[in-house]
């Protein structure tokens, strides 16, 4: 009896350690095989992130960045399914170049955060097969992703031609950035510059490559050219008269529509936030008007052909235009703070001074070869 006893006991046992080799030969595999497959999703998750983060900073002017943010994670898949983001996974808010910070809803706004889940709570955690068999069925993976227009510091964009004559200056505002004290001025076709023009940062070009002026930076080939999206005007806009040679205009924001702008003379304009002006006509910002933003945006987009003027003598900080269809001239006697885009770009006196407080509000395509891209992500998690 005794034996037999003891018979059972060893069986039992035996019985144990191969439930226990099971198991952890189980728990083996589940390691080797759904490790895998989540790190893999893991890497699918933040690339998804990545991408929509890019698209995203282009959408931070006119508002479109959490749509641009979702329909870029869309095309992206994650574990074979595309990623799904809710409008609480996207913070639109302040990136501090020297601290390295991300302030949600800071401003100056100049920066998006996109965070990508797939957990159980949503119900697209990563299956997982082995591990099943000890009690987990699903593991969550979470990745956040932020960029800045800053990424690239474009001061003057233009699509086709760059003329600079006379004294000019296109530079960095001074002490803003140590990391990144240079600027970007980019042209697609023929440069023409003189020995009185300088550039404090990188000139990118298509063709051959320009030898006038002075480049603090680089000059680097673009092999594909750059491309800059019109701008339309959106639908139910209010419209704002921004025509005449004296007047006052005070406490402006908001977004608005025009048919043309031609301030002149002694007219002021003052703001008291972002003011954003679609614009189908000619623009004209000339004689000694006094714009005082008080730290806010201005945002011209030109939507149409008509030419674009700035003929001036006064400072401006926060002058944003865009206007990649129509012929730009700058002739200033003076600093403007911010950054300028046209199909041709004639830059005839005074400086160009570029601030990551006001990028090119939407980001050019192309420019393969240098490095350019929508944006620069900026830090992931």
């Amino acid at each position: 009896m005794t034996r037999n006893n003891r018979s059972v006991r060893n069986s039992a046992m035996v019985l144990v350690y191969t439930m226990l080799t099971v198991i952890v030969l189980m728990a083996a595999t589940s390691l080797a095989v759904d490790w895998g497959r989540v790190e893999t999703a893991k890497t699918e998750l933040q690339n998804a992130t990545d991408a929509a983060v890019r698209y995203a900073v282009s959408g931070i002017s006119d508002g479109t960045y959490s749509t641009k943010a979702i329909a870029a994670a869309a095309n992206n898949n994650v574990d074979g399914v595309p990623l799904t983001l809710l409008a609480s996974d996207i913070d639109i808010g302040y990136w501090d170049t020297s601290a390295r910070t991300f302030t949600a809803n800071g401003t100056p706004q100049n920066a998006i955060r996109v965070s990508g889940h797939r957990t159980a709570a949503r119900g697209t955690g990563i299956p997982l097969l082995f591990a099943k068999a000890i009690g987990r069925n699903t593991c969550d993976i979470n990745t956040t992703s932020i960029a800045s227009m800053d990424g690239m510091p474009y001061a003057l964009i233009s699509l086709g031609t760059v003329n600079m004559s006379g004294t000019t200056m296109v530079q960095r505002k001074a002490g803003e950035d140590s990391s990144s004290d240079g600027v970007i001025v980019a042209g697609n076709t023929n440069w023409s510059m003189t020995t009185n023009n300088v550039i404090a940062g990188d000139q990118f070009y298509v063709g051959s490559q320009p030898n006038q002026g002075t480049i603090t930076g680089s000059r680097l080939a673009m092999t594909t050219a750059l491309a800059c999206a019109i701008p339309t005007t959106p639908t139910g806009l209010s419209s704002i008269t921004l025509t005449g040679n004296s007047g006052t205009l005070t406490n402006q924001s908001g977004t608005y529509t025009c048919g043309s702008i031609n301030l002149s003379g002694t007219y002021s304009l003052s703001m008291n936030g972002d003011l954003t002006v679609y614009c189908s006509g000619a623009v004209t910002l000339g004689g000694n008007i006094n714009i005082n933003t008080n730290g806010y945006k201005l945002t011209i987009y030109v939507t149409g052909s008509n030419n674009t003027n700035i003929t001036a003598n006064y400072d401006i900080t926060g002058l944003i235009v865009y206007a990649p269809n129509s012929n730009l001239t700058i002739n200033v006697n003076g600093i403007l703070t911010g950054s300028f885009v046209g199909k041709t770009i004639h830059f005839n006196g005074g400086t160009v001074q570029y601030s990551s407080a006001y990028p090119v509000p939407i980001t050019p395509t192309g420019g393969g070869g240098t490095g350019i891209s929508s944006a620069t992500v900026l830090m992931v998690k």
